[in-house]
């Protein structure tokens, strides 16, 4: 009997199955609170160093199956309603104020069927099997050995594979009788179009994991099985992904338009006319350095966190690489330019100019594309991106405003003090400016603004009395400015007011000190910065999405625009509908979703869910905030005893 070894990837009955998805889940706003625990008792510092209960799988299938504690998802106009029995106060208002339970009510209800529970404690008694498994060939070998031949009913069956017709990891099974020649040949996977289906499945895989042919045939080496489809054939695969993946984006980001439109629709008393609205714009990059020849940009809605319009800028292609060495006039270069119709660069400049490049092609379809216009820019002030597109709308009357992200204003902080004590030798060591002060110092100021939205003398008065309240010491209290009370937030102010002595300063800064960061805070309170940030809005989801395109794009190494734009459409699909885009995708490559397809989209949209919700408590944003700064005071603390132990030349 020939030698047939190695594992192959088995297709069984496919059973149909009707999908279910949650919403997608986004990133809500990380606000902080102000909390002086851990640097003025250690005992409170050591209580919130305890780990907490991380959220596993397990979590997630017994919150799923737990009648009082299940997601109830009801066909009701609004959409979908969460049930909150035996959940505590404290879950349901994370739930109500965590962007994942507001695009869960925003999602439309045609993408919503109801999903059927997963019973993943009963055992499964229908004798039909579904999906893929992985089998090892000399297991199922042995297992054809023991069987009748139908014709003859010899115990001689041979289990072969033809390598032959073999197609990547669709490979060719065949069964023969040596007693009566009988044979009988099938393939490990259904065919779907011009390609198997187990073909597709594998690359959109590698392709959501940021892996692509040399990801796949890596994997197949180290599981002992044949290799995947050729390096052509793959790419062939992935522009098919791709392109329907763009199609499931765009019209994921069009309904997405839909629901700006369905909000502002009171707004605008004249029917159809442009509706005018905020958006947040970013721009990423697949390299850091400035150097990155890809780059994307992104648009969401400020009223429904969703995905409106995406740009991808890449500088590379291939054939005009290969001819850019020919003379421009020649006969040939002349005809080459002629049938090159096709060229995948569709952006010429410098890496830190694609941002304003897309956030000008993007603002200029705006009222086409969804008859909205974007009024109210929220950036992050690294780019000319709005000097680009505030008159976009010159024509109708209309400028564009300018808002700053909240988050990226506080990080000016940080940048400004760090750069100070770089330039100034003795600001930094114990008793003056530390990392872990600097940290506190822009931990307030974010607090300071948060906690004055649409207050422009309050927050400028509380982003001063934030400044003295940390410079303050014993000896010399600086709490003038803080306010006064029992409620205050300053526990000098508290004491005073409850006649207690509770509160304990810290070492405080020098005078000197305090002298130096003064200018730096009289110019990050200025009224023209702080005017821009009343609205207290971040750009965090941007910075999640980003986060997910990235996930899909392999940073360290190069890739076309059609990666790119695979990665990105994938990313900004799931991040409006979540794991549902996994099952349209499927729908429109013709191959069925399967049950275990569903149930893990399901699961996967569910973790995302409670683990959102879990971040979303006040506590757990303390506790994250609580032992960032017990990280600082150690690195302060190690790099104070250390001294200096690395320098570019300087051993």
């Amino acid at each position: 009997m020939p030698a047939f070894s190695g594992l192959i990837g088995f297709e069984t009955g496919e059973v149909a199955h009707l999908p279910s998805e949650s919403a997608k889940i986004g990133t809500e706003e990380d606000c902080l609170s102000i909390t002086e625990d851990v640097h003025s008792s250690p005992a409170k510092a050591d209580e919130w160093k305890r780990p907490a209960k991380r959220i596993s799988n397990d979590d997630v299938l017994k919150n799923i199956n737990n009648e009082e504690e299940s997601i109830v998802v009801e066909s009701a106009s609004s959409g979908i309603r969460e049930s909150t029995d035996g959940i505590s106060h404290d879950q349901s208002e994370a739930k109500e104020s965590s962007a994942s339970y507001r695009k869960l009510q925003s999602t439309s209800q045609e993408d919503k069927p109801k999903p059927k529970l997963i019973e993943v404690d009963k055992e499964e008694t229908s004798p039909s099997i579904t999906g893929f498994r992985f089998c090892d060939m000399e297991v199922l070998s042995s297992v054809f050995s023991l069987l009748r031949c139908g014709e003859c009913g010899d115990f001689s069956l041979l289990f072969m594979e033809d390598n032959l017709k073999r197609k990547g990891c669709a490979s060719t099974l065949r069964l023969l009788c040596e007693q009566c020649g009988w044979k009988h040949s099938f393939c490990t996977s259904k065919k779907q179009g011009k390609s198997f289906e187990v073909n597709r499945r594998i690359v959109y895989g590698m392709r959501t994991l940021g892996k692509g042919y040399a990801g796949a045939r890596k994997f197949c080496t180290i599981m002992n099985m044949p290799p995947p489809p050729n390096e052509k054939a793959f790419l062939s695969n992935s522009r098919v992904i791709g392109r329907h993946m763009k199609a499931i984006a765009k019209e994921t980001m069009k309904k997405a338009g839909e629901e700006v439109l369905s909000l502002k629709k009171d707004v605008n008393s004249s029917e159809g006319l442009p509706v005018n609205c905020g958006v947040s714009c970013d721009g990423t990059w697949q390299k850091r350095g400035y150097s990155s020849r890809n780059g994307c940009v992104t648009v969401i809605s400020m009223d429904t966190g969703k995905v409106l319009d995406v740009e991808a800028l890449s500088q590379g292609c291939k054939q005009c690489e290969r001819h850019e060495q020919m003379d421009k006039n020649s006969l040939e270069y002349q005809m080459w330019r002629a049938d090159h119709t096709t060229c995948k660069s569709n952006f010429q400049g410098s890496a830190p100019a694609m941002e304003p490049e897309g956030a000008e092609r993007i603002f200029q379809r705006s009222v086409e594309l969804h008859n909205l216009r974007y009024t109210e820019f929220y950036g992050d002030g690294d780019s000319k991106s709005f000097s680009r597109i505030k008159n976009i709308y010159q024509d109708a009357g209309i400028l564009v405003e300018k808002k700053e992200c909240i988050g990226h204003v506080q990080k000016r902080v940080g940048t400004a003090l760090r750069k100070l004590k770089r330039d100034n030798p003795g600001l930094g060591g114990r008793g003056k400016l530390t990392d872990s002060l600097i940290d506190k110092l822009q931990n307030y100021y974010g607090i300071a603004i948060r906690c004055n939205v649409g207050n422009l003398a309050g927050m400028k008065k509380a982003i001063h009395a934030s400044l003295m309240h940390c410079a303050s010491s014993e000896a010399r209290p600086l709490h003038d400015h803080c306010p006064t009370g029992s409620a205050s937030w300053c526990k000098y102010q508290k004491d005073k007011a409850n006649h207690t002595n509770l509160f304990k300063h810290g070492p405080g800064l020098p005078l000197p000190v305090i002298a130096k960061l003064k200018p730096e805070y009289i110019r990050l309170s200025e009224n023209n910065l702080l005017q821009k940030c009343l609205h207290g809005k971040t750009q965090n989801q941007n910075e999640s999405l980003n986060g997910m395109v990235w996930q899909r794009i392999p940073k360290e190494i190069y890739v076309g625009r059609e990666t790119l734009e695979l990665g990105l459409y994938d990313a900004v699909s799931y991040f409006n509908i979540g794991s549902m885009s996994i099952i349209k995708l499927f729908q429109a490559l013709g191959i069925p979703s399967g049950k275990y397809t569903e149930e893990g989209c399901r699961l996967q949209d569910q973790l995302r869910v409670n683990i959102a919700q879990h971040k979303s408590k006040a506590t757990t944003k303390k506790r994250r905030k609580v032992i960032r700064g017990l990280k600082k005071r150690k690195d302060d603390h190690n790099k104070q005893t250390e001294g200096v132990s690395y320098g570019p030349g300087q051993f």
